[in-house]
């Protein structure tokens, strides 16, 4: 989706690039000694912007959200097509859409996990769930799958039906979108995070035994791994999972029927799922701990995003570098949070995310 009219926008992001963190930055970061020293370390970042308005070290979070805000401010003042970077603003308002339901069905009061950030402010989304009225999301297919959410919670109980029922959602339009712009990096991320999400619920109910009768409630549509792999081997236990990822690497090499380069860059994401179920499954084994498989995947998708940085025009560099901003504020949180309990860098450096740059 090369757009010369994104010259300036692209320019500028650039720019921006070159102030994210590096891995020797996080790795200074791991170095000092408590949390208050981290901070101190980031008055020279953007972040250094927000220090003075923290008067003690566990209000951390605001200049994180400040900063996210900024740069979320940024990209929707940058974009020429704001139905597609209103798509990861919708997933705030869809985030804050699960934390709102799960409040009102199960009597929780969660108030930490909102994020302002949305299309929505938080209020107009607590009045659509207080009055049961989503009819201010324009497109139908949120309305339905939000109804469809409130539906299998009350007839099951399992409030995470709630969180694969809405991302369904999500992906459904962002897969629509991204064929329509006809934009095939946006494609392929989508499909990416698909792929690695429900690789991710099929790893869980394998190897914490779930009730597999909600398995198929759970998965997305849409990946580059074919709906029929997924419900034939939540059957199987988790020592046959990896051997079974690699053997559809030569059942897609047999079956694609699309273009060569197509069925090539899909076996080498198979090669990297083959990698991910491994290491994840085997850290599982050792610390009863999805953490590293959470990294891993976090890994591979940064990974992906930095093929933007070799597209000159166009709207590709603005989200990649958005996401890269949220993946530099989880690694900071890490750290920070790490700090606070007094854990050791060794077992930080372990959960620490890739860096974009």
């Amino acid at each position: 989706m090369e757009n010369s009219n994104y010259a300036c926008a692209v320019g500028k992001i650039r720019a921006l690039e070159n102030q994210l963190l590096r891995n020797s930055d996080f790795e200074r970061l791991l170095e000092v000694d408590n949390a208050g020293d981290v901070l101190r370390e980031l008055s020279d970042t953007p972040y250094g912007e927000y220090l003075s308005r923290i008067k003690d070290v566990n209000e951390f979070e605001l200049l994180l959200t400040e900063e996210l805000k900024r740069t979320y401010n940024l990209i929707r003042e940058l974009s020429l097509h704001p139905e597609i970077t209103d798509l990861f603003f919708l997933r705030k308002d869809l985030h804050n859409l699960k934390v709102i339901l799960k409040n009102k069905y199960t009597s929780t009061t969660d108030e930490e996990h909102l994020i302002d950030l949305g299309l929505f402010p938080l209020p107009v989304l607590k009045e659509m769930v207080a009055k049961n009225d989503y009819s201010k999301f324009v497109n139908p297919i949120i309305i339905k799958m939000i109804n469809q959410a409130i539906g299998q919670f009350e007839l099951t109980g399992e409030r995470t039906l709630i969180d694969f029922v809405l991302d369904a959602a999500l992906y459904e339009i962002s897969l629509e979108t991204a064929e329509r712009y006809r934009n095939r990096f946006l494609e392929a991320l989508f499909k990416l995070e698909i792929d690695t999400i429900n690789l991710k619920t099929l790893v869980r109910f394998i190897v914490t035994k779930r009730d597999k009768r909600y398995f198929k409630d759970v998965l997305i549509h849409g990946g580059y791994l074919p709906y029929e792999f997924f419900l034939r081997e939540i059957g199987d236990n988790e020592e046959n999972l990896p051997q079974k990822v690699h053997k559809e690497k030569y059942v897609e090499l047999i079956s694609y029927k699309g273009n060569f380069s197509d069925k090539e860059r899909n076996i080498s994401f198979l090669e990297n799922y083959e990698k991910i179920i491994n290491l994840g499954i085997n850290h599982w084994e050792k610390k009863r701990s999805f953490s590293y498989l959470e990294k891993l995947i976090d890994d591979f998708l940064i990974e992906y995003l930095k093929k933007a940085k070799y597209i000159p025009f166009g709207i590709e560099p603005l989200i990649a570098y958005l996401l890269a901003k949220e993946m530099e504020i989880k690694n900071i949180r890490i750290i920070i949070v790490s700090k606070i309990a007094k854990l050791s860098s060794r077992t930080v450096q372990e959960n620490l995310r890739g860096t974009y740059v």
